[in-house]
């Protein structure tokens, strides 16, 4: 008998469905691991900060942000205050779900100076606070944007609206998905309380998250403690995280690659 010949029709044909283009023999890079990013910001990629000092020409940044009701001794007295009033209560371990907004210092210490100038000494300690972010720091932060969703979770003590300029200026607002400021918690890292904020805003699991930032104690522990990757900028100050971060770079720009 003959058997007839037996015809597969290959526009059904089954193949097995790639889960990966991956080139086998090309190493795994370490964020790979993770669907999302979060990054510290002050000397993380903006450098050039927190020109706080006593020396600093507090009253000049004020008059061009459009200030003049207030003399130059009135700014510098009640900035030098605020900014003291602000590192003593960020530097309390026990206040780190207390910390009060330059705002609430300045409705304090000068009640009988009108609102709209209490403002805008607020935003003149923003602006004092703010730094630049490099060309590189720029592109880097766009590389990774290609890749993963971007968040930030930082420390300011200034209002949020200066920091988010800031990142417009720079060209890179829009590559974070979502933005966590202290300022606008009352509370700083390493509060979980900024943590947690930010996890909310994402649908991924905590251990496929990474947390990118330069302070040993401030960034490392609670990334760990909640379950995240850490990564951990060494500027070389000689300070070691008192927890072991899953990697350790010496500049924002080594990450993509690493």
């Amino acid at each position: 008998m003959d058997i007839p010949e037996l015809r597969v029709d290959e526009t059904k044909r089954e193949f097995p469905i790639l889960l990966s283009m991956t080139d086998p023999d090309q190493t795994p890079q370490f964020l790979d691991t993770y669907d999302v990013i979060l990054l510290d910001q002050g000397r993380t990629f903006m450098f050039e900060l927190d020109r706080f000092g006593p020396d600093q020409d507090f009253h000049s940044t004020y008059l061009e942000l459009g200030g003049g009701d207030l003399r130059q001794d009135q700014v510098q007295d009640l900035l030098v205050e605020c900014l003291s009033l602000l590192r003593s209560a960020y530097d309390d371990p026990s206040r780190q779900d207390d910390v009060p907004t330059p705002a609430e210092i300045l409705d304090r210490l000068a009640p009988d100076i009108s609102l709209p100038e209490r403002m805008r000494l607020v935003d003149v300690v923003g602006w004092q606070e703010a730094g630049t972010i490099s060309d590189a720091h720029a592109a880097t932060i766009r590389r990774l944007a290609s890749s993963h969703p971007l968040g930030i979770v930082s420390n300011v003590w200034g209002p949020a609206h200066v920091f988010e300029e800031n990142l417009a200026r720079h060209g890179i607002l829009d590559c974070f998905r979502i933005r966590t400021w202290s300022s606008d918690h009352r509370c700083v890292k390493p509060s979980h309380r900024l943590f947690e904020h930010a996890l909310r805003q994402f649908d991924a699991p905590r251990d496929r998250i990474v947390y990118v930032g330069d302070d040993p104690g401030r960034d490392v522990p609670p990334a760990k403690n909640l379950g995240m990757g850490a990564v951990w900028i060494d500027h070389g100050t000689g300070e070691r995280p008192p927890m072991a971060p899953d990697l350790v770079i010496h500049d924002l720009s080594e990450l993509p690659d690493a």
